[in-house]
């Protein structure tokens, strides 16, 4: 069957091969928006190729699952294959993943490991530790390859190409048939498994050898140990009522790509209580861990961030004291643990948004950076400080916020949706309340 084999009618692809193949022709025309090549690309990185090879490793235990970016559409899609308990996220773990080069030149199918949160100099050292212990168990060869060019030098392709062990990379138009495809997939699993009992064998001695996932910079970063256990994604799925593929797509973005997001739709879609709900997600159901404020017309820049408030002293007479906002009071504590924290911004485009945010704007994209503010000379946002803010389309078009405020969240379109209505009302407790809504 050739690469470009298509099931007739519908022109999905119908082989991984060929599927792999049109994900490279559709990286021409990336854009950052939900284009119709977009919208192709996603339904290829996040159904078709996730389900072909969840028949070929199901059994054996593995999950797996594909993004293309929530929001802003990703410029290197991905599909991974793991062990859930061994890699929750993508941002943890060993995995091995399909990666498909932003310019649609290659796509590597990689063993490789999350990035979030971890320096240049600790990706290197797992790597050459687990490479070592690939060649001491006689699993590396001489067609896999080291290093490869995903064409992203200022994304995370590049930390994608950083954190490679050893991959099998394909050109566009020699992408090859599915069993050889299947063939490299047995092997890298293969490999993957023996990184899996040389993390068991390092726990169970105390070794510090092995390649464990222990980097100090992970803990502001990853999903921390829940106070409360029931606060996991199937709590989550079963609050929002959103498909898993959408959280997911949230829950990444807020891990790997930026710290902000806005959901945004018209009213009654469930914006404020997503959000709300997807922050106590995030923080492990701590309650404290989540503050949520509402903007509207007169909220100001001294009550986000801080100001000078006029207060009666002890003379009697009235004195003017620096007052910090709900932000930096949430920044202390996030700088304070090491879990997320998470600010809920209901209604943010009720505000006077560049003026609220102020210097802000520019901490939101350079977290690592300082600026000074009145009361301090040096103030950051820490990373593991989280923003999910919520805008009413039927007040103010998105369009009409700031350009420089939208190139620092991620907008994710909160649609009217007959299926979450249908699942609302087949609950039972909810069963007499309307019939027949969404039909």
């Amino acid at each position: 069957m050739s690469n470009g084999a298509h099931d007739s009618g519908t022109g999905v692809p119908h082989t991984v091969s060929s599927a792999m193949q049109r994900v490279l022709e559709l990286q021409s025309h990336h854009t950052s928006t939900n284009t119709e090549p977009m919208q192709e690309r996603g339904l290829l990185i996040r159904e078709t190729i996730p389900d072909a090879v969840k028949a070929w490793v199901s059994h054996d235990g593995w999950e797996v699952e594909g993004s293309d970016g929530a929001g802003r559409k990703s410029r290197v899609p991905w599909v991974r294959v793991y062990d859930k308990g061994r890699s929750p996220s993508a941002q943890s773990g060993w995995y091995v993943v399909l990666l498909f080069a932003y310019d649609g030149s290659l796509v590597a199918l990689s063993l490789n490991q999350g990035t979030t949160g971890k320096s240049a100099d600790y990706l290197s050292e797992r790597v050459e530790q687990a490479r070592e212990h690939l060649a001491t168990n006689r699993e590396t060869d001489i067609g896999l390859a080291m290093v490869f060019d995903l064409a992203d030098h200022n994304g995370l392709g590049s930390k994608y190409e950083a954190a490679n062990v050893v991959a099998v990379c394909h050109r566009q138009g020699s992408v090859p048939e599915d069993s050889q495809l299947r063939d490299d997939l047995q092997k890298l699993l293969r490999m993957l498994r023996l990184l899996y009992d040389l993390e068991d064998a390092s726990e169970t001695s105390g070794g510090k050898s092995a390649p464990m996932d222990t980097s100090p910079e992970l803990s502001i970063v990853a999903l921390p140990e829940t106070e409360d256990s029931t606060k996991d994604l199937d709590w989550l799925l079963k609050q929002t009522l959103w498909t898993e593929d959408d959280l997911k797509e949230i829950i990444n973005t807020l891990h790997a790509r930026r710290q902000q997001v806005v959901l945004a739709g018209p009213p009654g879609t469930g914006k404020t209580w997503t959000a709300e709900n997807l922050a106590l997600y995030l923080t492990g159901g701590r309650k404290k861990a989540v503050h949520t404020i509402q903007f509207h017309p007169t909220y100001a820049y001294e009550d986000f961030v801080e100001g000078l408030r006029p207060v009666p002293s002890t003379s009697g007479s009235i004195v003017f004291n620096v007052v910090t906002g709900v932000l930096i009071h949430a920044a202390d504590q996030a700088r304070a643990v090491n879990h997320p924290v998470v600010l809920v911004v209901d209604e943010m485009n009720r505000a006077n948004l560049p003026s609220v945010f102020g210097e802000l704007l520019y901490l939101l994209e350079y977290r690592e950076k300082e600026v000074r503010l009145l009361r301090r000379p040096k103030f950051s946002l820490p990373k593991n400080l989280y923003l999910i803010g919520s805008m009413n389309t039927a007040d103010r078009s998105i369009r009409s916020i700031d350009s420089a405020l939208r190139r620092r969240f991620d907008i994710i379109e909160c649609s009217p949706s007959a299926h979450i209505l249908e699942a609302y009302y087949e609950e039972p407790s909810h069963s007499n309340a309307v019939s027949g809504l969404a039909d």
